[in-house]
């Protein structure tokens, strides 16, 4: 239902109108703590929301570089400007972007966090380290969010977009960044990226993150990592 309303009028403005929008369309939704059990008298008290995300031993052995330290100060949103239709080729995709990055002799990945076709968040280069750009823009101090598609040319899933929302969420409660500075990555540089299909999608984005309930992260390390891996490579 998102995704025929928001053709017709907008991300932004199906979220002005209920900040739960985004949550409806996260099919499967991201797993969540369970609930305490209330004391008599007393309600109940939700626990936070769970953000899943695959750590980097999930999908590469690959030794890291030497980084460059650096305190989160924004979020900015990229795409990886490669279209993906078939889900199942998330994971040789990060390992492309990761080779090619990784030939211009960067330290790893160039973004911190990336977001598949199916909602699955991977762990990139460590938040703590500056990311890495091809464009002119300085990304210190930015936290480098990353869809994997081409939005000039497709549209980003509502599974996407969810996860997205919940990943910004998360960062702008754990690193104090006020809405002025999430931004997308062609308002620091001479770039269409995160594309003309996402960019104006963006404001209602950033208005469900900043809205959002309190949401813990809970990292898939090890074989954890590995299994989830698999399952999504076979087509989970």
């Amino acid at each position: 239902m998102l995704a025929l309303l928001a053709s017709s009028i907008g991300l932004g403005s199906i979220l002005s109108a209920t900040r739960s929008a985004i949550a409806a369309v996260a099919t499967p939704k991201l797993p969540g703590p369970p609930r305490h059990l209330a004391t008599r008298g007393s309600p109940a008290v939700p626990a936070a929301e769970t953000l899943t995300i695959i750590g980097r031993e999930g999908w590469t052995t690959r030794p890291q570089g030497r980084f460059t330290p650096h305190t989160i100060e924004r979020i900015t949103v990229h795409h990886t400007g490669a279209e993906i239709t078939d889900n199942r080729a998330a994971i040789a995709r990060l390992h492309q972007h990761q080779d090619w990055h990784m030939s211009h002799g960067w330290p790893d990945l160039a973004y911190h966090f990336m977001v598949d076709r199916n909602g699955n968040v991977y762990e990139g280069r460590p938040v703590d380290a500056v990311g890495d750009t091809f464009t002119e823009y300085d990304p210190t101090g930015h936290l480098l969010a990353c869809f994997e598609g081409h939005f000039d040319v497709q549209d980003p899933s509502p599974v996407q977009l969810s996860a997205m929302v919940r990943l910004v969420a998360w960062a702008t409660q754990t690193y104090s960044v006020r809405p002025a500075n999430i931004t997308g990555h062609r308002d620091w540089a001479k770039t269409t990226c995160p594309g003309k299909n996402m960019y104006w999608r963006l404001n209602g984005l950033i208005r469900a993150a900043i809205e959002h309930d309190s949401i813990e992260v809970l990292y898939l390390r090890d074989r954890a990592a590995l299994d989830r891996v698999a399952e999504i490579s076979a087509g989970a």
